[in-house]
């Protein structure tokens, strides 16, 4: 078994799928592609939630699964005790409660066992009834260059897919995180480093800080 990535990078600017563009930085889909690849993960599949852990030793715990309405309101919850051996996939149906939403366009289903979360819609999304992006941001900023900057993200409405793109304020700057979803009341950091940028502030509104929210509520 295996991938191909294709393709991984740019050779001049150009609109592409590629995950690098052609100046070396990193697009969303690079955070995307880092974060397929871990060790651990939780994927939703026809009808069915997948434990895939790729590391040596078993994964054991209890997962939790959650609906929950775009407002953060949880709807249904199961709790189910699980195992996975090493460098396999266990493969759980859904249970009724969560499998099928009352609004497939005003649900989600959030799936997490110890520190590994998925969060899977139950529509595409240009049908998702999102709200439009609501958020307080707080940006620290550390000594000198090396130190960066700290985004703290904190959501008053539910955000899908925030990304920080400070390279719009200097080339040479880059985020070590992009594409987190947040429910209302949930907070993320982004690290922002590699650069002196003039305004900080600018690293909290548009166009630098983005999410699906902006391109179709």
């Amino acid at each position: 078994m295996g991938t191909v990535v294709w393709q991984l990078n740019d050779c001049w600017p150009v609109v592409s799928w590629a995950a690098v563009d052609g100046d070396g930085r990193c697009k969303p889909l690079w955070y995307a592609l880092r974060a397929v690849y871990a060790d651990r993960l939780l994927v939703v599949r026809d009808g069915a939630l997948h434990l895939v852990n790729d590391a040596d030793r078993p994964w054991e715990g209890t997962l939790r699964l959650a609906r929950h309405d775009l407002d953060g309101t949880v709807l249904a919850e199961e709790e189910l005790r699980v195992s996975t051996a090493p460098r396999q996939v266990t493969r759980l149906p859904l249970p009724p409660s969560v499998a099928e939403p009352a609004d497939r366009t005003r649900e989600l289903l959030v799936a997490r066992m110890g520190e590994v979360r998925a969060v899977e819609f139950y529509e595409e999304d240009p049908r998702l009834a999102l709200p439009p992006a609501r958020y307080d941001v707080k940006i620290t900023q550390g000594d000198g260059e090396a130190s960066g900057y700290r985004v703290e993200v904190t959501a008053r409405t539910l955000l899908r897919d925030v990304a920080l793109f400070p390279d719009r304020l200097d080339p040479a700057a880059e985020v070590d995180e992009m594409l987190v979803t947040m429910l209302p009341g949930e907070s993320a950091v982004f690290r922002v480093t590699g650069a002196v940028i003039e305004d900080p502030g600018a690293l909290g509104a548009r166009p630098v800080l983005r999410c699906v929210n902006d391109a179709i509520a």
